[in-house]
């Protein structure tokens, strides 16, 4: 029994070490074992609301391994919980820049960016962080309950229905370009060329949706006085109109054919 005990405590070292980057720990600071023991002790505290203890405590392991972005999200989300929102988005910063491909990271800044009231940042985290992971349910959702929140709900709120009664908003793409393009109505033009370039990188197969993106991209870096990007981006939204027009006009040529032949 006392072997099988030993066995399990060494396997569940072993999975900490690995959840946590897998690294080396500065043994000058912390042995391995204490490293392992304080983010135990860590993640208790959040489980139990003790969030204070947890910030102090993810604080201590951050010195023993300060490339750990596992460790910066979770210290951010304990000072969101402790209403201390520039704290808890210079971590998410931190987590993000160490691990760029990581969609916790974003949804942890467009969180913090939220409480602090920066809606349109919030709202081109979120969609830059589906640009990483476009199934990422929990970015989804988190972007579509920022915009709902943010000033532009009035407007927003009506296209987003129709999109529910279409069973559209779930489509990441479509989501993230309905919203980018809101941003850019509302004069959110930095935010709304992130959010709508996010849309592209998420892809769609309609041409006339990815159409509308390089139109609304178009005006948007025109607004920033981006000339070239701005002509860049027409030219691509002109070439899909030219290629739904020939497609359109093959279609008729189909049809005169088969009702005069």
């Amino acid at each position: 029994m006392e072997h099988q005990a030993m066995k399990r405590k060494d396997r569940s070292s072993a999975i900490a070490v690995k959840a946590f980057g897998g690294k080396v720990v500065d043994s000058s600071i912390l042995s391995k074992e204490e490293f392992i023991e304080k983010v135990r002790q860590s993640n208790d505290a959040c489980k139990n609301g003790d969030f204070q203890l947890a910030i102090e405590l993810y604080s201590e392991t951050l010195q023993v391994d300060p490339q750990n972005c596992i460790l910066y999200s979770n210290r951010s989300a304990a000072y969101l919980k402790t209403t201390q929102y520039e704290k808890a988005l210079d971590d998410a910063i931190k987590a993000r820049l160490l691990n760029p491909k990581w969609p916790k990271a974003y949804f942890r800044q467009g969180v913090a960016l939220q409480y602090l009231g920066r809606h349109a940042d919030a709202l081109a985290a979120f969609a830059s962080g589906l640009a990483q992971d476009p199934k990422s349910l929990q970015l989804l959702l988190g972007m579509v309950e920022a915009a709902m929140k943010s000033p532009m709900r009035d407007s927003l709120e009506p296209t987003y229905q129709q999109l529910q009664k279409m069973k559209l908003d779930k489509s990441p793409f479509v989501v993230v370009s309905v919203i980018g393009q809101e941003l850019l109505t509302a004069g959110h033009h930095g935010a709304s060329v992130v959010v709508l370039e996010a849309a592209l990188k998420i892809g769609t197969c309609s041409l006339k949706l990815r159409g509308s993106v390089f139109s609304a991209l178009s005006s948007a870096y025109w607004s920033l006085g981006n000339t070239e990007k701005s002509t860049g981006y027409m030219q691509q939204d002109l070439d899909v109109a030219k290629t739904l027009g020939t497609a359109i006009n093959y279609v008729f040529v189909l049809v005169y054919l088969d009702n005069n032949l």
